[in-house]
């Protein structure tokens, strides 16, 4: 008769641990991973400086990398002992979250509104048929002011059928 004995139920206890450990570490690359994708993927704008320092403070705070090494380092031991592989998995998991949660922060300060002015083109026909397209100057004493090719152009308002922005001319 073969009775388990207490080195083969460790045994157990660390290669569930380690399971899990290469479970949760898939999960953090993958989450981790996607964020910082949607952070590159983002349009290149000129951020406040207090948005940019915020925004660093909370990548700087996620504190992914240590979570991935605790993670790691349960996962695959490469010859630590097993002693506190549990603490050092929870702990892990635990900045896991608070690393998801401040890197979402972080690439969400991506998104600030720009602070450029919209571009201000219009496009304007008359009864004719005519239309221009241009940057929009003023509008001022009955007439509305464009800026087609570099000269300003007064229109009457009087004359204009139609007026709507566009994105371009």
């Amino acid at each position: 008769m073969v009775t388990e004995g207490p080195a083969e139920s460790v045994d157990e206890a660390a290669d569930g641990l380690r399971a899990s450990a290469r479970g949760w570490h898939g999960i953090q690359l993958a989450v981790l991973g996607f964020i910082g994708l949607c952070g590159v993927l983002q349009q290149d704008r000129a951020l406040p400086l207090a948005v940019e320092l915020v925004a660093a403070v909370l990548a700087l705070l996620a504190l992914a990398c240590l979570a991935t090494v605790l993670i790691g380092m349960v996962a695959w031991p490469l010859g630590q002992t097993a002693g506190n592989a549990e603490r050092r998995l929870r702990a892990g998991i635990v900045l896991t979250f608070v690393a998801v949660a401040t890197v979402a922060l972080s690439a969400a300060a991506g998104w600030w509104p720009s602070t450029e002015p919209a571009a201000g083109l219009v496009e304007a026909s008359d009864a004719a048929g005519r239309t221009w397209c241009g940057r929009f100057a003023e509008t001022g004493s009955g007439g509305l002011t464009l800026i087609v090719d570099g000269d300003e152009l007064t229109l009457p308002l009087r004359a204009l059928t139609h007026v709507r922005p566009v994105g371009a001319c």
